[in-house]
């Protein structure tokens, strides 16, 4: 009887030890995915901010393009982005990133200005983002003073 009881005493120690670990992996895992997207809306935010900003000063009828990479999608609105993460290991449904993983960041801040941003639609311009081989780019026009439009994305073979 005692052969038992230590067999089953092994057998606990055994399944907790195991839960530990497959807890600890998939929580650094989910740490790993929850940085690197946050980085993927840091950078996607300042990219095309910059290009907005610089589209307050250069000529009309140009044109300048951020990638899009590594998420499921993007939308723009006037004074923010929501960026939506890919479905994966830790993220069975797509993230909405703007909110649950690092805060939602605005394109601009109140002691920026705000007048090229403004004259992007107003329903916010939604688009799918590049993966794997794909690479896929946004590009803003400024067609005249008063107009800025997100005019194409182009799918490129790596």
């Amino acid at each position: 009887m005692r052969g038992i009881e230590i067999q089953y005493l092994f057998l606990i120690f055994g399944l907790i030890f195991s839960i530990i670990i497959v807890s600890t992996w998939q929580q650094m895992g989910t740490t790993i995915a929850e940085k690197r997207m946050g980085e993927l809306k840091v950078n996607t935010i300042t990219q095309i901010k910059n290009i907005l900003f610089m589209l307050q000063y250069v000529p009309n009828q140009t044109q300048a393009c951020a990638s899009l990479m590594n998420c499921d999608k993007i939308v723009i609105h006037p004074t923010y982005i929501e960026i939506w993460g890919p479905a994966n290991d830790y993220f069975k449904e797509e993230e909405y990133l703007s909110t649950s993983i690092v805060g939602n960041m605005q394109l601009y801040y109140y002691n920026e200005t705000s007048k090229t941003w403004e004259l992007l639609p107003t329903q916010g311009y939604v688009t799918t983002c590049g993966s794997g081989d794909h690479l896929i780019y946004i590009c803003f026009k400024k067609s005249t003073n008063n107009n800025i439009s997100i005019i194409k994305q182009e799918i490129v073979k790596k």
